[in-house]
């Protein structure tokens, strides 16, 4: 906005300028009329700029120094949702159950002092939602987005049960998202497993779900290493859901917090502002409160 804002000042000065440096004096009329009027011609498109440049001040919808920002979701089937959004005096949100074509709630919301904040006004089904936030009702590109589950606390670091493997697992909420690039290596989770039998145990593999809006050509290939002895594994992407293998080996109760990268494919740009959003749908042997969502990613330039 501060760029936009010099640019004003720069036109208005030019015109300015040019407008009080002209005055009809005997050498000015014996001018040449084709100078004089290219002259009239440059202060018309100035004046043209100048205009439209106020117009799009006035309208503040997507600037390249605006940042909208969902800053927290409850977990509750009436959700509060609040964020900020710098240079906006209003943003619209929707609410979408992942799958469904149609929001669940949407709502033009007003910003005061750069933050918005709106609640749910009916009870969402239990399942996971996506929040997108844009800058107009009409408006196609997607200023923020983020995911959460409505009528339980499946992205709580809180250790699921065990009963039918090994391990339990359960999300650590420290990524925050952002754009991704063509051949950028991101991080999409970063899960705690804990092995709960009395004996070692070897996890051979983490299942994800690609649930945004990109296809799974975006991603050439998933990664993951452990913060322990530095085990990793690498595979392909060939669908929405990919397994990554690991031979990460377990003392008995021992924990250990998993990085889980994706890797865009060198054609990931021609999905431009599509998302990114994995999901933990299983590991070898383990439980947890599946599927555990990971951070959004939103594919850019």
């Amino acid at each position: 906005m501060t760029l936009r804002k010099n640019n004003i000042i720069a036109i208005a000065l030019l015109c300015a300028i040019a407008f009080t440096g002209y005055a009809p004096s005997a050498h000015a009329q014996a001018a040449n009329a084709g100078t004089i009027a290219a002259l009239q011609a440059q202060l018309v498109a100035l004046q043209a700029q100048l205009d439209a440049a106020k117009r799009s001040v006035a309208n503040a919808t997507v600037t390249a120094d605006s940042e909208v920002e969902i800053a927290k979701i409850t977990t509750s089937k009436k959700p509060t949702i609040s964020g900020t959004a710098d240079d906006f005096k209003k943003i619209y949100v929707t609410v979408t159950k992942e799958g469904a074509d149609k929001p669940a709630y949407k709502k033009s919301v007003r910003v005061s002092n750069d933050a918005w904040k709106t609640r749910v006004s009916k009870n969402l089904p239990d399942g996971t939602y996506v929040v997108n936030v844009y800058g107009t009702s009409k408006s196609e590109d997607v200023l923020a987005t983020k995911t959460f589950t409505a009528g339980k606390r499946s992205g709580s670091t809180s250790a699921a049960s065990a009963e039918s493997g090994s391990f339990s697992v359960s999300l650590v909420p420290l990524l925050m998202g952002g754009t991704a690039r063509a051949n950028q290596s991101v991080a999409i989770s970063y899960i705690k497993v804990v092995n709960t039998s009395k004996e070692s145990q070897t996890l051979t593999g983490v299942t994800l779900t690609q649930k945004g809006t990109a296809p799974a050509s975006a991603v050439s290939s998933l990664t993951i290493k452990d913060d322990k002895d530095g085990s990793q594994g690498q595979v392909a992407v060939t669908g929405n859901s990919t397994t990554v293998p690991t031979t990460s080996v377990f003392a008995p109760g021992q924990m250990k917090l998993f990085t889980i990268k994706a890797v865009l494919a060198p054609t990931a740009s021609a999905q431009l502002g599509k998302t990114l959003q994995y999901q933990v749908t299983g590991v070898t042997g383990g439980k947890g409160a599946f599927p555990i969502a990971g951070t959004t990613w939103t594919i850019g330039l």
